[in-house]
């Protein structure tokens, strides 16, 4: 139970992008509720089609549980579909980082101006008016 509330928490890890730049919408009380119903909507579509995908191409009890959807693609005789398939693993793990390069900093920021963390990540550059000390910082890091 513990290892399937863990998958299932980190497929849906990720939408605290939209509630961390939600300052900057025109109107937060109706976009914020939107873009979450939205994106979770557009996530969990993505995970129902593709193990029904999945289901149908493979027999569950074969696939290697660490690459599924490349397995499934291997064993099918699609190797080239299956080398994609780890190719966009690898893009997304990527995607993750660049998306937690973009709320990090500004959770800190917020945390810093509430005296809840450094006072140096409260600064922000005079022009652009973005945390440019938590960004290149948590940059750096990831």
């Amino acid at each position: 139970i513990m290892a399937g509330t863990a998958t299932c928490f980190y497929a849906f890890v990720g939408f605290d992008v939209i509630a961390a730049s939600s300052e900057e919408a025109r109107n937060p009380q109706r976009a914020v509720p939107r873009a979450i119903a939205f994106s979770l909507g557009l996530a969990t579509g993505a995970y129902i089609l593709v193990s029904v995908v999945l289901t149908l191409m493979v027999p569950w009890h074969t696939l290697d549980p660490d690459s599924a959807l490349a397995d499934a693609f291997y064993r099918r005789g699609y190797a080239w579909a299956g080398f994609l398939v780890a190719a966009g693993s690898i893009c997304a793990m990527n995607t993750v980082l660049l998306s937690n390069l973009f709320s990090l900093p500004r959770i800190v920021y917020a945390m810093a101006e509430d005296g809840l963390f450094f006072q140096v990540f409260s600064r922000v550059h005079p022009r652009t008016q973005v945390p440019v000390v938590g960004i290149v910082v948590f940059g750096l890091l990831m």
